[in-house]
């Protein structure tokens, strides 16, 4: 596993971020909560069964203290989110290339708190605490539909149907499930 980059020392180390059945992907992403939020990320791809390097390290510039995470990878790519500023990219799971984005998405003032992800069906879907979901198609990064839970008036004491991110997610017959 790379240690370094262009002389550098990648810190934190490289860790597993996603994995399929070809290729795991690896990252170190300086984040504001280890205090250390630098404007960068490195991502690696490897191959599942050799454990040989496909591409990277690579070095992507981020705005510092940004909370971009990947949330999730299959067939082929993966899909990173800004929750700051609701962007989201996709990439070649094969060669790291970023292949769309930024794309700007719609949320709340909520869809800010937490959000989460999944790839499948030649899509990412990302959900958020606001109650919003978002379809990207995976090859062109362009938005298929968007779903709003709509007000909640003052049935809760958020104004919004929150959709929860914790694991809670299926997918099966062509269908998403959220909570």
């Amino acid at each position: 596993v790379p240690t370094n980059i262009s002389g550098q020392a990648i810190s934190p180390s490289l860790s597993i971020s996603a994995r399929t059945n070809e290729v795991i992907l690896l990252r170190s992403a300086p984040t504001y909560i280890t205090q250390t939020g630098r404007a960068y990320t490195v991502e690696a791809g490897f191959d599942t069964l050799t454990g040989q390097l496909l591409w990277g390290p690579v070095n992507r510039t981020v705005p510092e203290f940004a909370d971009i995470s990947v949330i999730g990878a299959a067939d082929g790519y993966y899909v990173t989110h800004d929750k700051d500023t609701l962007r989201a990219w996709g990439y070649s799971l094969m060669t790291g290339e970023q292949l769309w984005g930024p794309l700007q998405l719609e949320g709340s003032a909520l869809s800010h708190l937490e959000r989460g992800g999944a790839l499948g069906y030649g899509k990412a879907f990302i959900w958020d605490f606001g109650g919003h979901v978002t379809a990207i198609n995976l090859e062109t990064g362009k938005v298929d539909w968007v779903f709003s839970r709509g007000s909640a008036g003052y049935e809760n004491p958020y104004g919004v149907y929150p959709i929860w991110h914790f694991g809670s997610h299926s997918m099966a017959d062509g269908k998403l499930f959220l909570a």
